[in-house]
């Protein structure tokens, strides 16, 4: 299993080697990787960037269009009130997290449906999420084929943790890898029955159909 550890960038530059978990034998169990947290307010950025260890990083995330230079993956974050106010114009990956409340009475998958063709390429983390055609949930697609519908507190296919809580990470991950399990979608054991029941992309057409039902015509 990946884990993936958010950092500061000064905090990057001091993990000289590649982490890994410990088990409670004393193996080496999973492989941590960094999301290297860069901030408009950080200062000598390329010099820093050619002082972290190859190998150690997974993406980076920024909270401005300052210059990173990297063939790895790099998001721009912005908050959902901030993109809806002002809009996401980036040369990066635009990365939105609609908070812990989502949805509420204000906003819903209707929002991100209509962020989505206004900023194509948008994706979306945080609160509870319904995977939808035309919304792009979670840092990557790889993986989504086998995760549920259903998305909150995990959103790819790996673990995300803070790199400060690495002195606790046994109890995180244990914790942790159970939301990935529940993240999945099980397979349910087949019940004898006439009825047909909907699989997954039916699910997705149904609660698409229910949120927008008063929209003529939406075509992907």
């Amino acid at each position: 299993m990946l884990i993936v550890a958010s950092c500061s960038l000064s905090e990057a530059v001091e993990v000289n080697d590649k982490l890994v978990t410990v088990d409670e034998e004393g193996n080496k169990s999973d492989r941590v990787l960094l999301n290297v947290r860069i901030s408009e307010s950080d200062t000598d950025v390329p010099e820093m960037l050619k002082n972290i260890s190859k190998g150690t990083v997974k993406f980076f995330t920024v909270d401005s269009d300052i210059t990173v230079d990297t063939d790895l993956p790099v998001f721009r974050s912005y908050t959902l009130e901030d993109a809806l106010e002002n809009g996401m114009k980036t040369k990066y990956i635009p990365l939105v997290n609609v908070g812990d409340d989502f949805p509420n009475a204000n906003v819903n998958m209707r929002t991100l449906y209509e962020l989505s063709l206004n900023h194509p390429g948008v994706r979306f983390i945080g609160g509870r999420l319904l995977a939808l055609n035309g919304i792009s949930i979670g840092r990557f697609d790889e993986g989504k084929s086998k995760m549920s519908v259903n998305y909150s507190d995990v959103y790819d296919n790996f673990l995300e943790v803070k790199l400060s809580e690495i002195g606790n990470l046994k109890e995180i991950v244990k914790k942790s890898r159970k939301k990935l399990e529940d993240a999945e979608d099980k397979p349910k054991k087949k019940k004898a029955s006439k009825e047909h029941k909907p699989g997954k992309a039916s699910k997705r057409v149904a609660a698409f159909s229910n949120l927008f039902s008063d929209v003529e015509e939406v075509e992907f």
